[in-house]
């Protein structure tokens, strides 16, 4: 049995007035709970959030000719959005941001079967300023549309949101971070906390039909979250490409906008142990009264012992009363015990 099954009779209080201060100490205790809920999901926020700047990474697409291959550039450099020049204090590389990039036209363009051509960064690989894609042409290839995705490596990482949960919190595509923090202005909009136990969630029907069931505890809300998301789509560009004339002239630009860790700011973990003054003050208080309400608990608790002892067999207390007087009385007064006589008219009492 869980303290949230504790229910305790309605006529309790007049046969048992302490019945009262274990009914406080319940409520207190949900109160702390919701304190120490609240206080774990800003830490499991702040735990993971890093300082973000935006930047523009300008990406230029080309191509050239080199016999019977096409070489298709991809290139790209970080922009500062306020100056609108590369941001040359940065340390990231434009391949630092491409996971993967796919070339994709129509097969009968290409010797082979080939109709698609793609590069992959390496663990290891070497962060560059551009790539290369080759790919085999025919002599008499006329001019086409390539299409060209990017497959960014954000920072952090971007997730697709299921339709039905973009509808309910209004993102497509977010941080998991923020996708977190949405969901749970959701949940504090419409009071879907239970009252009894708030480390519980109870979902409404549009989150129930998402999640697959009707409630969660809050430690599991970022693991079913994050079972239903899927990676970010790439970025997808259209090349028009032309084997006449000079390449130079069919270079495209395009800008994506994106997010960069701030190396110039540290993570926000030191506001974790620099509470408020208003919180630390809840806190205290709650922590006073609850070691009050204990102790008071406890006092009471020893005084219903001994009236229950009492109302089974009252010889029984009065003998351990009188014996625990008479320890206590040659403890504390050796040198004014009782009379020999005394002595040995509690003995034969005591021993009836």
């Amino acid at each position: 049995m869980t303290k949230e099954d504790i229910v305790l009779p309605e006529n309790l209080e007049q046969f048992v007035p302490e019945s009262k201060l274990f009914v406080a100490l319940l409520r207190l205790e949900q109160r702390i709970d919701a304190s120490i809920t609240r206080f774990r999901l800003q830490t499991m926020e702040m735990s993971t959030t890093t300082q973000q700047i935006y930047r523009i990474l300008r990406v230029f697409l080309s191509h050239q000719l080199e016999g019977d291959q096409l070489k298709f550039l991809i290139q790209g450099c970080l922009v500062d959005p306020d100056t609108g020049n590369p941001d040359l204090n940065s340390s990231y590389r434009f391949s630092n941001f491409i996971r993967r990039a796919s070339v994709t036209a129509d097969s009968s363009f290409f010797q082979g079967e080939c109709d698609q051509a793609e590069w992959v960064r390496g663990p290891e690989e070497k962060a560059v300023d551009g790539f290369s894609i080759q790919l085999p042409i025919k002599a008499s290839m006329p001019d086409t549309q390539l299409r060209v995705q990017l497959l960014l490596d954000d920072f952090p990482k971007r997730y697709t949101v299921p339709d039905r949960l973009a509808a309910i919190l209004g993102l497509q595509q977010e941080t998991s971070d923020r996708l977190i923090t949405a969901l749970w202005a959701y949940v504090r909009r419409n009071n879907l906390q239970d009252a009894e136990d708030p480390t519980s969630v109870i979902f409404d029907e549009p989150l129930a039909d998402v999640f697959g069931c009707s409630q969660t505890s809050i430690e599991n809300i970022r693991s079913s979250l994050l079972s239903l998301l899927a990676p970010a789509d790439p970025v997808t560009f259209i090349y028009q490409l032309s084997l006449s004339g000079d390449p130079s002239q069919f270079r495209h630009v395009y800008e994506i906008a994106l997010q960069i860790p701030d190396p110039s700011k540290s993570t926000q973990m030191g506001r974790l142990f620099c509470p408020d003054d208003e919180r630390s003050a809840d806190l205290d208080e709650l922590t006073k009264r609850s070691a009050y309400l204990l102790n008071e608990l406890s006092k009471h608790q020893r005084r219903y012992q001994i009236m229950m002892a009492t109302a089974e067999s009252p010889v029984d207390v009065a003998r351990m009363l009188l014996a625990n007087a008479r320890r206590d009385m040659r403890i504390i007064c050796p040198d004014k015990a009782p009379s020999k006589i005394t002595d040995d008219c509690i003995k034969q009492y005591l021993s009836i």
